[in-house]
């Protein structure tokens, strides 16, 4: 038997109102005049929300994500326009042929035969790589920037000692021709 100056409490309220509908944590219960019984005001405060006011919402956020989507492709494309310009401003550094040495040297020691020089997008060939893919006889006379300038140090210094050059098309990134390898052997 319970008592009415100490009753039984569960979670902050009596047992009594602890079997209300209404959560005692959701709102402040009141207690109804001459029932006894706890329930929640029957009056709303405040407005909803309008149609026009959530598809503004929506917009607002699909336009941020948007609007990161194209900053970030304009940054993509800033530093892929460097990348390009930085590949056909490049010069062959004067220790070329010393930094060049070392690497056919440790990889003859490797018993390997041939050396991976360059790599670079196919787009920087004047054909898109058409001619590489194609094991064309003129795939130099597409090559730009730094790679021209290997090629025309490879002609000058190399090819008169017996070494070879060969471009290869080394990934088809969505069915497309990815990047170019430059290869000299020996």
């Amino acid at each position: 038997m319970k008592s009415a100056a100490t009753p039984a409490r569960t979670g902050g309220a009596t047992l009594d109102q602890a079997r209300c509908v209404v959560p005692v944590s959701a709102a402040k219960p009141i207690q109804v005049a001459n029932q006894g019984a706890w329930s929640m005001p029957n009056t709303v405060t405040g407005q909803p929300l309008s149609v026009q006011e959530l598809k503004r919402i929506a917009e607002e956020k699909e336009n941020a994500k948007l609007r990161e989507i194209l900053d970030r492709r304009h940054k993509e494309e800033e530093e892929e326009r460097r990348a390009r310009q930085d590949f056909m401003e490049q010069e062959l550094r004067p220790e070329a042929i010393e930094r060049f040495n070392g690497w056919v040297r440790r990889a003859a020691e490797q018993g390997r035969s041939e050396i991976e020089i360059m790599r670079f997008p196919s787009q920087y060939c004047t054909d898109h790589g058409r001619a590489i893919n194609n094991l064309e006889a003129g795939w130099p006379d597409t090559l730009t920037g730094v790679a021209r300038r290997v090629y025309d140090a490879y002609a000058q210094n190399l090819q008169g000692q017996g070494y070879k050059i060969r471009a290869q098309i080394l990934n088809y990134p969505d069915g497309g021709l990815g990047e170019v390898g430059i290869f000299i052997g020996w």
